[in-house]
């Protein structure tokens, strides 16, 4: 499963981040093995990923389901968009989305999920 995250520098809500993951995460299929998150940012959406793969990683790995997270750029992700299974947008209300998540929001793959609490 290949996971993009992306997020708005004032966005905090570390319960929201939990219940956007956990969404995308159920939607796993049983034969995958692997996690990969790529992440575009800010800090305060990297701390949070880290967080949570620091606390699940031994219940993951016990699982047989490897975490990886890799730190993306823009031109990367609109490059490998069409790989991608889905891509979380997490932000605060009235607050606009980002390029790449209107571009997400046109195709057909990634699945958008947009989080605005």
């Amino acid at each position: 499963m290949q996971i993009l995250i992306q997020g708005t520098p004032k966005f905090n809500k570390y319960e929201i981040f939990i219940h956007a993951l956990g969404k995308v995460l159920r939607t796993k299929e049983e034969d995958d093995k692997q996690i990969i998150v790529y992440t575009l940012g800010p800090t305060n959406v990297n701390a949070m990923i880290h967080e949570f793969f620091n606390i699940s990683e031994r219940t993951l790995k016990s699982n047989g389901i490897r975490p990886k997270i890799i730190k993306v750029t823009r031109g990367w992700a609109k490059d490998n968009m069409s790989k991608l299974d889905h891509f979380i947008y997490l932000c605060n209300p009235k607050e606009s989305l980002s390029e790449l998540a209107e571009m997400a929001d046109n195709k057909e793959k990634p699945d958008l999920g947009i989080f605005r609490y």
